[in-house]
């Protein structure tokens, strides 16, 4: 029993194979009409996949519509009598396919007893007569060779010109009945009757030879021309069946392209960049010679392998350019620009400047070639040191003496400042880049200072010693004094300003102080000596307080008596103390038993003695301050 279940098994193992291989469409359907099997040929000429057809109605899938009553009708003839006008012949017959279309097919239908029941197997294909078939073949045959753009000619074994197509007549100038009188002597100047028997004899031993070489035109040009000579035996005749190619344009654009690369091997040297050329899949890396000459090895030295690139990148860089390499693997940066550091086998460490871009990928998007350039710019990183270098110690010499130094254009904007301006704008000095120099000074000066540097735009004269007011942020006034020359353009006139600065508020403060503190000993003095008489202060305290806070502003004015045995004059001796700003400074009020009227007598320049001061000229101010009081 198991023998018979096995050999059954076997045959329709091979059954199933027979009739999946079978070129006919095969179906099988069961008295029905449903669909038991469908075979890969009929998939392709029906449209339908066996998933798709197995289990519908036969009727609905490849039966056009007019004849889906005469195959119902005779199914059901065949149930009821047994019998089928159809079946076991091959009959002519309009099949339908999956997208709507008919097409005619030869039928042959077999029905199949199973048990009690019976199957119908239906083998089709498509209606072609073999000769229409042979011929339909011959004429597109004939068309492709007639129209190819390739000259192809029939050579018989002497040489002889047999046939050709169209394109050789216009590519040689002669009609084809001329060229059916000629042989390849006639047109290959360079194929000769001596060396033909050699060429035929190699063309027959391997059954195809492909060499360059010349045509000859009817008006006596010649060109160049790749030749695929072909060997062919048929009916006892030998002929060389020749596909021939015009490479001009070919040659043309390889020697252009040998030039260029030529000329950009040039320029790459000349530029000092090391170019490279790297497939992505294998990590093969094609350099040129400026790339040896950048990691100072020969050509047998180099590696096209990435490890050997990697192992002479700087640790610190290591990263870095890992990172960029695999971007560039993944596809997530088509470009790079990147610095890193190599080591030469000299054992110095070089800056390198490398460029790249992803020129190919492959189906899936994934980038499989990578090109570029490389350039060693160390020079230029020792160059950038040497300067920032410089620029720091120059900047800590302006920093040492409490100056910043400044660049504006012509519409004095600032283009350039040290931190050192910080101190007198209160802000960081970045704030100040792109702000007009009249700008930061307080407003009743700003039209001053901008009309001081229009006038050096047109006269070309330096600025020395410019003094203005600058409001910081929390309302402070600070002072800076500014020093500034034109800069030159070489097309005439000028293009801004350079020049230094530096903060005197505490200069001004001081100056300020001093200059207050004799306005001070001078008017209180005035004030005293022209409204009161010596020995009187003390009964006019009240008056003297009020008139010292209207003119001075002090938050607190108050006197403090003394009295002092000064000699022949027995008086006493106040001090006003003035708390203006926070700070308080007591200013003494000396009295003298001299006229009231006495200061306005003086003369500009004349020195007065003033409790042991002295005092070589007065404000302008003073004579009509104590006339008037």
């Amino acid at each position: 029993m198991t023998e018979q279940n096995n050999s059954s098994q076997d045959f329709q193992d091979r059954h199933a194979a027979l009739v999946a291989s079978a070129l006919d469409a095969i179906i099988t359907i069961d008295a029905q009409g449903q669909v038991l099997e469908f075979n890969p040929s009929a998939e392709t000429m029906f449209g339908w996949s066996a998933d798709e057809a197995i289990g519908n109605d036969i009727a609905d899938l490849i039966i056009p519509a007019r004849h889906k009553d005469a195959h119902k009708q005779g199914m059901r003839h065949y149930r009821s009598t047994g019998e089928g006008p159809v079946l076991g012949k091959r009959i002519d017959i309009e099949a339908l396919h999956r997208s709507g279309h008919e097409f005619p097919v030869e039928l042959t239908i077999t029905p199949i007893r199973v048990g009690n029941e019976t199957l119908f197997t239906a083998f089709l294909r498509e209606r072609i007569k073999s000769r229409e078939l042979l011929t339909r073949k011959l004429l597109i045959a004939n068309f492709t060779i007639q129209q190819s753009r390739d000259s192809i000619f029939w050579i018989n074994e002497f040489g002889k010109i047999m046939d050709c197509n169209l394109a050789v007549a216009s590519g040689l100038g002669y009609t084809h009945e001329q060229l059916l009188t000629m042989s390849v002597f006639d047109i290959d100047p360079q194929m000769t009757q001596e060396a033909w028997p050699i060429h035929w004899h190699d063309l027959r031993e391997s059954g195809s030879v492909q060499i360059e070489s010349i045509h000859r035109r009817a008006d006596g040009t010649e060109f160049p021309v790749d030749v695929s000579a072909n060997y062919i035996m048929h009916e006892g005749e030998e002929f060389n069946c020749a596909f021939v190619r015009d490479i001009s344009l070919r040659q043309a654009a390889e020697r252009e392209l040998s030039e260029s690369s030529s000329r950009l091997s040039l320029l790459l040297d000349a530029a000092e960049l090391g170019f490279w050329d790297i497939d992505l899949r294998t990590l093969d890396k094609v350099v040129n010679s400026q790339y040896l000459r950048i990691f100072d090895v020969t050509h047998d030295e180099f590696s096209p392998e990435l490890r050997w690139f990697m192992d002479r990148v700087h640790p610190e860089d290591f990263d870095k350019l890992s990172r960029s390499i695999e971007d560039a693997f993944t596809n997530r940066s088509e470009r790079c620009d990147i610095e890193y550091r190599i080591r030469r086998s000299d054992g110095q460490w070089r800056w390198i400047h490398d460029r790249g871009r992803v020129i190919e990928f492959d189906h899936n998007g994934d980038a499989v070639r990578m090109m570029g350039a490389m350039q060693d710019i160390t020079h230029l990183h020792e160059s950038s040191d040497a300067l920032h270098l410089s620029e720091q110690r120059y900047q800590d010499i302006v920093a040492s003496i409490g100056e910043f130094i400044w660049e504006a254009d012509a519409k004095l904007r600032i283009q350039f400042i040290t931190d050192s301006i910080t101190k007198v704008t209160g802000v960081d000095h970045l704030q100040t880049i792109g702000v007009a120099i009249p700008e930061i000074t307080t407003t009743e000066h700003s039209i001053y200072v901008r009309s001081v540097f229009e006038e050096c735009l047109r006269s070309g004269d330096s600025i020395r010693d410019l003094e203005m007011p600058v409001s910081t942020p929390s309302g402070e006034i600070r002072w800076a004094r500014i020093n500034a020359q034109p800069i030159a353009s070489p097309t005439g006139g000028y293009t801004g300003f350079r020049g230094t600065g530096q903060d005197i508020t505490a200069e001004r403060t001081a100056a300020d102080s001093k200059s207050r503190s004799i306005r001070l000993q001078v008017i209180t003095r005035a004030i005293v000596m022209d409204l009161l008489k010596p020995g009187e202060i003390s009964g006019h305290i009240d008056t003297l307080l009020s008139q010292l806070g209207e003119f001075f502003g002090a938050d607190r004015a108050y006197l403090l008596r003394a009295k002092v045995n000064m000699g022949r004059v027995l008086c006493s001796a106040y001090w006003y103390s003035d708390r203006l700003d926070g700070n308080e400074a007591s200013y003494p009020l000396g009295c003298e038993k001299l006229a009231p009227s006495w200061i306005s007598q003086l003369e500009p320049g004349q020195p007065v003695i003033i409790h042991g001061s002295s005092a070589t000229s007065l404000p302008h101010w003073v004579p009509p301050l104590t006339r008037s009081h």
